[in-house]
């Protein structure tokens, strides 16, 4: 009887155990069923297109060269002020150029015992009425000098029209040129300085076609 309840126990153990490891062992994944890992390939990186913008700038126009200094004897304040004045009253830069150099060489502190200062030698006495009425407030100014002595030329070629006669008057007054000019005589001053603003003319030509 023993022996027969030692068997079942046996068995039933047995069977206890076999269900035990089945159900264990289920649990536990398949080695073939595990999920592969995914591998995600990303496109190699795309550089960004640089664009760069070309603008064609114009050349730009070179200035107007000034002529050489050591040619004319004056300064470049001067000659630009010869240009403005003479284009303002309708009368040859070249022309005031010349002036200043017969009258002062250049030199805007020029003064002589009868008053006659500055570049182009105009005097304060006889010119009162003129400085006020262009607010001339120093002679020895370079602009206002040959402002003052523009405005006085212009004034004498519209009285007499001849630049002969002009630049004789401005020189020695209008009694003493005219009864010269009424004679044929042209004055050295006046031939000098029309020969001399011919050829600063040529002069400034010759570099501005350069």
């Amino acid at each position: 009887m023993i022996s027969v309840s030692r068997s079942i126990l046996y068995i039933i153990t047995s069977i206890v155990i076999f269900l035990t490891a089945h159900i264990v062992y289920a649990d536990e994944p398949i080695e073939s069923e595990k999920p592969k890992p995914v591998i995600i390939i990303h496109d190699p990186p795309v550089k960004p297109k640089i664009e760069i913008e070309v603008t064609e700038y114009a050349p730009e126009p070179m200035p107007m060269p000034l002529p050489d200094i050591e040619e004319t004897f004056i300064s470049p304040e001067a000659h630009a002020a010869c240009i403005k004045y003479g284009i303002q009253y309708g009368i040859t830069p070249e022309l005031l150029m010349a002036i200043i150099e017969t009258e002062s060489e250049g030199k805007p502190t020029a003064y002589n015992v009868s008053s006659a200062s500055g570049l182009m030698q105009v005097s304060v006495k006889w010119h009162g009425e003129r400085i006020q009425r262009l607010g001339i407030t120093n002679i020895f100014d370079t602009d206002q000098n040959i402002h003052l002595a523009t405005d006085y030329l212009a004034e004498l070629k519209d009285q007499h029209g001849n630049m002969e006669l002009v630049l004789m008057t401005y020189n020695m007054g209008y009694s003493k040129a005219s009864k010269l000019y009424k004679q044929g005589k042209v004055s050295q001053y006046a031939r000098d300085i029309i020969d001399r603003s011919n050829d600063l003319v040529m002069l400034h030509s010759s570099v501005y076609n350069q």
